[in-house]
């Protein structure tokens, strides 16, 4: 079916109200810019009407409209009754019919009208509507009336489709609660980003690793949901290996271009587009195309743009600098306040005291803390000091629940299971490995909620944080300086590896913290 069969059909299954609402505001902007819409209790007959005050913008004249799915020379007349009964001026009667009607028969009916009625008559057929409507000027009513696509273009509800499918998906790996607690802490972020997209802005979520920047954004997205926006959430590791924006636009399985889809999306009832963990892609190919994607639809009707990303650093600034520099603004996700800290732990029923509090003023610290405590309810979390302290009892949480449930080789071979899988993640462009076949140390991992299936044969850790400290941990133990690691790790990967090596063997005293140091200095 071609794109004009397509208008007309649209057109034909109009409802009698839509109709009337589509014509009158087709021949408002179109021919009588002085009508107005009567409500539909006290139309008298009449769709639209001019007031006395705005004759002036019809050519002097008073312009009557009336609309229906019936196009015949009775439905007029019954019409025209009911206008001569409500007393109003009138010189001209629009008649808008869905039927398709002869020239010759319109011709005719004016003449018996005017003879009638004393009235002019226009006639606008569903051919006028297709012609006029097809105009690039009345692009909005195509979209929010008949949801006909553009050329090489896709249907509105194709496009919430493929998003709301995307989006279910990376939501759906995000944790926003914290284990033992019934409510997710809220943010006052959320509200001060609000304020910016309600302002017109587009903008920029950076923070300190396990600040809950995917935590906002799943907020953010269920506000827009809301609000009855189209919502698309991804996760930018997704695009990794992309090289295009035609790649983007195949990944949605879209006719037209992605940003097109944006646009159609915006314009038919606003769009709010979330690109998580931006700063995972950062370096590759597809940061830049993103970014330009980004700045492009962000100029968009209806289009609210928030990028998610951590704080600035290396060769991440260029990439925010860009971003920027056309406009979006920059809000920062904070650890958690003393008083949203001790409220939680005081629900987790954890004593608060001193580095205690201090840790779990981090949202990831305190997701693992909260993941301990329900493993292990007497579990004493006094003793510890620190990060590293955190992450070391986190893995002995695990080991010491597989030694109970099963035994300790298992344990063992969970651990090595994982290591081995953060090091392959980390050598792909975005963090993905492929497991078609779970092995039982794959299934625990998986349980434990340390891996997720990112779809089809694709899993990823949940936390880069878990993932790069299991890497360094089994560095550390291997005595590795930098040279190993980069030897196996691409370098633009090895910043944070890199902070937990040195807290490791800062731990232990090591005396190969020395030499590690003087390597990551170049000294």
């Amino acid at each position: 079916m071609g794109r004009v069969d397509q208008i007309l059909t649209a057109i034909k299954k109009l409802s009698g109200e839509h109709f009337e609402t589509f014509a009158v505001g087709l021949i408002m902007r179109e021919l009588y810019p002085g009508i107005n819409p009567t409500s539909a209790s006290h139309d008298g007959g009449e769709d639209a009407i001019t007031h006395p005050s705005v004759t002036f913008l019809n050519n002097g004249k008073f312009i009557s409209v009336a609309s229906s799915k019936t196009g015949t020379l009775a439905k007029i007349r019954q019409d025209c009754e009911a206008c001569k009964n409500n007393k109003r001026n009138r010189d001209v009667l629009v008649f808008a019919t869905t039927k398709d009607v002869r020239s010759d028969t319109i011709e005719n009916w004016k003449v018996e009208i005017k003879n009638e009625f004393g009235w002019d008559l226009e006639v606008y057929t569903i051919r006028w509507f297709q012609v006029i409507v097809s105009k690039p000027v009345h692009e909005s009513y195509i979209d929010s009336f008949l949801d006909v696509p553009p050329p090489d273009g896709d249907f509105t509800s194709t496009i919430n489709d493929e998003f709301l499918k995307v989006s279910k998906a990376d939501l759906g790996n995000v944790r926003v609660k914290i284990p033992g607690l019934k409510d997710p802490i809220q943010r006052v972020e959320v509200d001060l980003i609000e304020d910016q997209l309600r302002l017109g802005n587009s903008v920029i979520i950076t923070g300190d690793p396990g600040t809950g920047k995917s935590g906002l954004g799943v907020m953010l997205a269920r506000n827009g949901t809301e609000q009855n926006k189209i919502v698309l959430f991804l996760d930018a590791r997704r695009f990794a290996s992309f090289r295009s924006e035609n790649d983007i636009s195949s990944h949605f399985h879209l006719r037209g271009t992605f940003s097109n889809a944006v646009k159609r999306a915006g314009t038919h009832k606003g769009c709010r587009v979330i690109i998580d963990q931006f700063d995972s892609v950062i370096g590759l190919e597809i940061s830049d195309i993103l970014a330009e994607i980004a700045c492009a639809i962000a100029t968009f009707q209806g289009v609210e743009i928030i990028i998610i990303t951590r704080k600035k650093e290396g060769h991440e600034q260029d990439s925010l600098n860009y971003l920027n520099g056309r406009g979006f603004i920059e809000k920062e996700s904070y650890p958690l306040n003393q008083y949203q800290v001790l409220e939680a732990l005081k629900l987790l029923n954890i004593t608060s005291a001193g580095e205690m509090a201090k840790i779990s003023a981090n949202l990831l610290n305190l997701e693992i803390i909260g993941q301990i405590k329900q493993e292990n309810p007497t579990f004493d979390f006094s003793n510890l000091l620190n990060e590293v302290d955190l992450w070391l009892k986190y893995i002995e949480t695990v080991r010491a629940r597989e030694t109970r449930v099963i035994n300790t080789s298992s344990a063992d071979a969970l651990i090595k299971e994982a290591i081995r899988l953060a090091k392959v993640g980390l050598k792909e462009l975005d963090r993905d490995f492929s497991l078609e076949f779970l092995s039982r140390e794959q299934k625990r991992l998986e349980s434990w909620g340390i891996i997720f299936k990112v779809e089809g044969y694709q899993y990823r850790f949940r936390h880069e944080k878990l993932q790069d400290f299991l890497y360094a941990k089994d560095a550390v133990s291997r005595g590795w300086l930098k040279d190993n690691v980069l030897n196996e790790i691409p370098k633009y990967r090895t910043i944070n590896i890199f902070r937990w090596m040195q807290s490791l063997y800062d731990r232990e005293k090591s005396q190969k913290r020395i030499q590690f140091m003087k390597d990551i200095l170049n000294v």
